[in-house]
């Protein structure tokens, strides 16, 4: 949030004029930080130095570096962590493959934005919002009742970010191909998949209180069950009901 109060703040970003009134209104994060003292201006930027060693730690061990084990120790949130990692395998293809990166171009945006090898500690927050509640009290339950808040905003976010790391994974793995690879992403009204011949099979999906499981009918008069990429699209295709989220 910005504070009217924060003035002269001298900075070659882009992103900040010099003498823009600029500084935390609220912070976040477990440093404590004010808009005389906010460490964090440039601390959600992380190095590729480290981009680099979190892909290799996970790569070396995928259990002891996992993505949340990654974003307890660097501080941030582990759907940052999950995108670097995926990121980072993308890039190991390409210099597999020979392609050419601009190292150049990664070095220039670091030497003018700056970077740093930990995060502030970025977590979901949640802003609990609170109406007026009158009651009429005696004098001695006035002395026992003790106010606060009916919902925990801690205990929700931990809810909400459980949901919001499972629903980031699923579109990563789905967006990246690592679920769903025969899958094609383009759009099917631009590039229409070839009818092959005799016509493509059926996904059918029964009805009724006690319906089978969906099931793959091919040309053949045969029934199959879905195989995974199958199941990703019937996924995909579901309305997936929750809770809203911020």
């Amino acid at each position: 949030m910005r504070h009217a109060s924060r003035k002269n703040l001298v900075s070659k970003s882009w992103e900040y004029r010099k003498g823009e009134p600029w500084g935390w209104l609220y912070d976040a994060t477990p440093r404590k930080e004010t808009i005389h003292n906010f460490l964090s201006q440039k601390n959600s930027i992380l190095s590729d130095r480290v981009k680099t060693k979190m892909y290799l730690d996970h790569k070396k061990d995928p259990v002891k570096y996992s993505s949340e084990n990654l974003a307890k120790e660097y501080m941030v949130r582990e759907q940052r962590i999950m995108a670097i990692l995926a990121l980072k395998r993308r890039e190991a293809e390409w210099i597999k493959n020979g392609k050419e990166l601009d190292y150049d171009l990664e070095a220039r945006f670091e030497a003018v934005f700056g970077t740093s090898e930990r995060g502030a500690g970025e977590r979901h927050y949640v802003d609990v919002p609170t109406y007026p509640s009158f009651e009429v009290l005696t004098g001695e339950e006035a002395n026992e009742r003790t106010p606060g808040l009916k919902v925990d905003p801690e205990k929700l976010a931990m809810r909400e970010e459980r949901e919001l790391v499972k629903t980031f994974k699923e579109r990563l793995d789905f967006n990246t191909g690592v679920t769903g690879a025969s899958l094609k992403r383009e759009s099917r009204r631009k590039h229409a998949a070839k009818r092959p011949k005799g016509g493509f099979a059926l996904l059918v999906t029964p009805l009724g209180k006690n319906a089978k499981d969906p099931y793959v009918a091919p040309l053949d008069g045969e029934v199959r069950p879905l195989n995974d990429d199958e199941e990703v699209f019937k996924n995909q295709r579901t309305i997936k009901p929750r809770r809203r989220i911020g």
